[in-house]
């Protein structure tokens, strides 16, 4: 995802305090979904696997809601939305 360089683009100065904890919560949640899915990838056994693919669709589905909530303080345009939100459903299907 191209997410991180999105958000790493913005200049906090500008953009409000609440949109800044957002954009904390995105930030946050990039590397975590990435280092849960390869966990989910690297797992020993089915039931490691079924754990780390329930905590990467937690907060893969927790990403997508920042990505809204970013959406509604005008970070992310609706294309992006809709770009994020389908990169996000097709990681969240591997997973099942």
């Amino acid at each position: 995802m191209q997410l991180s360089g999105i958000v790493t683009a913005l200049d906090i100065d500008i953009i409000g305090r609440e949109t800044a904890k957002i954009l904390a919560k995105i930030k946050q949640l990039s590397p975590e979904v990435r280092l849960d899915v390869r966990d989910w990838e690297m797992a020993d056994s089915r039931i490691e696997m079924e754990q780390n693919a329930k905590a990467a669709a937690k907060r893969l589905e927790e990403l997508r809601l920042n990505i809204l909530k970013a959406s509604e303080h005008g970070i992310f345009s609706a294309i992006d939305v809709i770009h994020l939100s389908a990169q996000i459903d097709a990681i969240t299907e591997e997973l099942r």
